[in-house]
């Protein structure tokens, strides 16, 4: 083979490479578009990031928020259950006390008509004796 051979060669080779390329570079560049996001796409998911991160730290913020509303709320609840209890702790010495007063109430009631059976003997002795006194 001589040089001559070989630049012939070499340039059919070149106009090979060269009509192949020029067949299949749209192909290559659709499938690398297809394949690859473009500048603009990727600029797109980035905003969408950004605003799907922006929601995520309010959620957060929200969540925060929410647990320190459930333990104040979970605190009101367990103060007033105990709240609850003394007052029903309360009520029962209540009725105790007032049951006792009952019975109280019967005894005064029982010792007022002895008092009055007791004063109205006593006046039927004084009225004898102020008789009994004034005859002689």
């Amino acid at each position: 083979m001589t040089l001559s051979d070989f630049k012939e060669a070499l340039a059919t080779a070149g106009m090979v490479l060269a009509g192949t390329f020029t067949v299949l570079s749209p192909w290559v560049i659709a499938w690398l578009s297809k394949t690859f996001a473009s500048k603009t796409k990727v600029d797109e998911l980035a905003g969408q990031v950004a605003a799907m991160e922006q929601r995520l730290a309010r959620g957060e913020t929200r969540f925060v928020e929410l647990e320190g509303a459930i333990k104040a709320a979970t605190h009101a609840a367990r103060e007033a259950k105990e709240a609850a209890e003394e007052t029903a702790e309360a009520a029962k010495k209540v009725h105790g006390a007032e049951v006792t007063i009952a019975r109280l109430e019967e005894k005064i009631s029982g010792l007022a008509e002895n008092l009055e059976n007791i004063e109205h003997f006593t006046r039927l002795m004084v009225e004898g004796h102020m008789r009994i006194g004034g005859k002689s």
